[in-house]
């Protein structure tokens, strides 16, 4: 059987139905019935909504379109807020003040808005870069908030995504940050001295990449990436695959130029395992009105972290922009460097 036709068994309507149903009423069964109550409510709808761009099955003319809208500015800190002069986005509506304020928060809303055209006219974009100038550090580090917000390579990434998609040059250079958490394997580290991961070794060649900067000891770092193939791509050695790191993996190596080494039929056969695919009749059930659907048991789509697992929007989003990378289904482009559909 060829890789396509592996692919066409993945249920990318399935996938876009079930999302929606998510981002309307909330996770089935057992799960919280509302995603108002989660404390990373802004990042939950960042992969609902990325999943739905990818699968072509966003309206922005439709209804949920103005309801993200209305998210995003609650979500929004203005600078004015007892007496702040800075501005971002919380992780969720119910947080507010200046130390509400999150890097990654704040890179998810711009990344939304440049997804959807959303709205944006109410940003104080002065108020924003000086945001990012609050949170870096003197070594060139980006915290996750102020005052206590903790620093590191996944807040820089952030930061210098913002700062690229919104043309703020609002930051002083990380690259000599960025450089010092290479480890003597190539990878990189959240900080200093730690140990590699490939989460973070995405931070760091994607930010370079939109900082135009070149990444050290290249060859090194595509070896390190080709090890952590095991089926699925791992995190770090000795641990399990993750379908999350088809895409942190996989970008990376795109970035690179190197995606050949990756062994395509054992990573797509490893995320066809996590796929998680709704019975026919369930998918009957929902037509036509997707608000009505009549849940009267756990049924899940999506893709999990591991094979056998339950699903989560995360692993959902970063699985499919995975296999977008791989050339492979018919889905629309991915920006490596930005984690979203090509714009």
């Amino acid at each position: 059987m060829s890789e396509d036709d592996v692919y066409l068994q993945f249920d990318l309507k399935g996938h876009a139905e079930f999302v929606k149903y998510v981002l309307i009423k909330g996770m089935p069964g057992n799960q919280p019935a509302n995603l108002i109550i989660d404390e990373q409510q802004l990042s939950i709808v960042y992969f609902l909504v990325g999943t739905l761009k990818l699968l072509s099955s966003w309206d922005s003319n439709g209804p949920l379109q103005k309801n993200l809208e209305d998210f995003l500015r609650l979500s929004y800190i203005e600078a004015d807020h007892a007496g702040s002069t800075v501005a971002g986005w919380s992780l969720s509506p119910k947080h507010k003040g200046i130390s509400a304020i999150n890097v990654t928060a704040t890179f998810q809303a711009v990344s939304l808005a440049r997804m959807t055209g959303a709205d944006f006219s109410y940003v104080d974009m002065s108020a924003l870069a000086a945001f990012l100038r609050l949170v870096q550090r003197p070594d060139g580090a980006v915290a996750a908030s102020h005052p206590d917000g903790e620093a590191d390579l996944r807040f820089v990434y952030s930061a210098v995504a913002v700062d690229t998609m919104l043309h703020l040059k609002a930051l002083a250079s990380p690259v000599a940050f960025i450089s010092a958490c290479q480890t003597f394997e190539g990878s990189f580290a959240q900080c200093p001295g730690l140990e590699g991961h490939a989460g973070s070794t995405f931070c760091a060649i994607a930010a370079l990449r939109l900082l135009k900067q070149d990444i050290p000891r290249r060859s090194r770092v595509v070896e390190w990436l080709a090890l952590r193939q095991v089926t699925g791509f791992q995190g770090r050695p000795n641990k399990l695959a993750d379908a999350c790191y088809t895409f942190w993996v996989g970008s990376s190596l795109k970035m690179l130029d190197s995606l050949t080494v990756v062994h395509r039929p054992f990573l797509l056969d490893f995320v066809k395992r996590c796929e998680n695919i709704l019975p026919a009749d369930v998918m009957v059930k929902w037509q036509p009105d997707l608000s009505l659907a009549p849940w009267t048991e756990c049924v899940y789509a999506g893709f999990s972290k591991h094979p056998d697992k339950y699903p989560d929007p995360l692993h959902t989003y970063l699985a499919l922009c995975g296999l977008s990378l791989l050339g492979v289904g018919g889905l629309p482009a991915v920006e490596p460097e930005l984690a979203m559909m090509k714009q």
